[in-house]
């Protein structure tokens, strides 16, 4: 396989910005509480080595933002609104619930929402293109044999996603719809759309613009231009595809360094017609 630092070089100014993140990283605390609570693992440093260990295997799957940075150790989706509502949920409603992490990369969000008593095993299932991010997840939280039946590995591009119609309550798509162009964006709402219970919830996050106006941004790991929603133009295409309504918001989203320039993190939550 091809060195991380000769792949991350295509990617960060100089090489040596590789070496400087590993050296400065400290896993946070929603990382600590997630190896405590999921994993059992209490000693910090032995988290911290757990994760870079991690992210020099994630590099050589793909070096995505998310692993140079060392996010994919973060349950990103705990930020997110709708998150916030399922937390308030009774527990015996959200076990009657079906979820799907599409472009789940580590399954880091799933097995938060395993700890934190949001899902089970039995009603939560991930998808991502990358066998290696998978097993990652598997090596990370040390639970294969656990949580083995709940990831598929396949593209979410192609002709539907592998899961039976009306299949889930709720669909998690978090950094995803910017790795693609526009119109590769549009097939993926396509295709989760159907797998959708009806009056089921699509939520998310993605970098979009923020300018007043959409815009293709760089090259994306299909080789294409990726490209920038801004919250209007998101919430649009949505609904076009067929949700019945989408609402869209400028968001931080514990994702410093986005919110400069041309470019916004927004959070989306799409609803499908009952």
């Amino acid at each position: 396989g091809i060195e991380p630092q000769t792949r991350m070089a295509e990617n960060f100014e100089d090489a040596q910005r590789i070496t400087d993140a590993e050296k400065e990283y400290q896993p946070s605390s929603h990382t600590l509480f997630l190896f405590k609570s999921y994993c059992g693992i209490e000693d910090a440093t032995v988290i911290k080595n757990k994760v870079i260990e991690g992210r020099k295997k994630a590099l050589q799957t793909y070096p995505y933002k998310c692993v140079q940075e060392f996010r994919f150790a973060e349950a990103r989706s705990t930020s997110h609104p709708f998150y916030q509502y399922l937390v308030k949920l009774e527990k015996n409603r959200l076990f009657k619930m079906k979820f799907l992490d599409v472009g789940c990369c580590t399954g880091t969000d799933i097995r938060m929402m395993i700890s934190q008593g949001l899902a089970t095993p039995e009603n939560i299932r991930g998808i991502d293109l990358e066998q290696g991010f998978i097993d990652l997840g598997f090596d990370l939280f040390e639970d294969r044999d656990r949580l083995q039946k709940c990831f598929t590995v396949g593209t979410i591009l192609g002709d539907g996603l592998p899961y039976e119609k009306e299949e889930f309550d709720v669909i998690y798509c978090g950094s995803v719809f910017h790795l693609f162009n526009e119109e590769d964006g549009i097939k993926l709402a396509q295709n989760i759309l159907p797998c959708l219970k009806k009056g089921g919830i699509l939520y998310g996050r993605t970098v979009g613009s923020s300018k007043d106006e959409p815009f293709e941004g760089d090259m994306g790991p299909r080789s294409q231009l990726r490209w920038m929603h801004t919250p209007t133009s998101l919430d649009a295409m949505l609904v076009k595809v067929g949700f019945a309504t989408s609402e869209s918001q400028s968001a931080s989203l514990d994702m410093p360094g986005i919110a400069n320039g041309s470019r916004q993190m927004i959070a989306f939550t799409a609803t499908k017609a009952t």
